[in-house]
């Protein structure tokens, strides 16, 4: 069994935003914070597809630009949103016979993500609140459900 909890929300301004409001040179503005920049539902219902391609994981209005020559009120992560809170249970059963000497024979069943639950990425690499791009979440990172038998003879 693995639970991953999910990354913080880093939100920073684009690199030319920063650049121009602060001179930053490369480095990133932090916005303010004004709302909860979580959205409501599912991980399925928060994810992007083709069915629902606007649909955000985060809600970019809960931020705004504090302006030239300012600095955002935003942390650097913001732990209260996150990503999605990735969990996962394998199933193995193995059974291994001695036959005469030392051969051995073994069988195995195995399934991997035995709860088939999908697992989304595509995170966080477009983290800046003004890009049309954030908050979306349309990369299936993990694998379906997978079953195995496999028999091994050890001489």
């Amino acid at each position: 069994m693995e639970l991953v909890s999910g990354a913080p929300l880093n939100a920073v301004l684009s690199s030319s935003t920063s650049d121009a409001d602060l001179g930053l040179f490369g480095g990133r503005q932090r916005p303010n914070l004004i709302g909860d920049p979580n959205t409501s539902g599912s991980d399925a219902d928060r994810a992007a597809s083709a069915n629902q391609p606007s649909v955000r994981w985060f809600n970019a209005s809960a931020f705004t630009n504090p302006g030239i020559g300012q600095y955002g009120n935003a942390p650097r992560t913001i732990g209260d949103a996150r990503y999605q809170f990735r969990k996962n249970v394998d199933l193995v059963l193995a059974k291994a016979t001695r036959f005469a000497g030392n051969q051995i024979g073994e069988i195995r069943f195995e399934i991997l993500n035995l709860t088939n639950t999908p697992k989304f990425g595509n995170y966080p690499t477009i983290n800046a609140v003004n890009l049309s791009g954030f908050g979306r979440v349309d990369v299936q990172a993990g694998f379906m459900r997978i079953w195995q038998l496999s028999f091994r003879y050890r001489f």
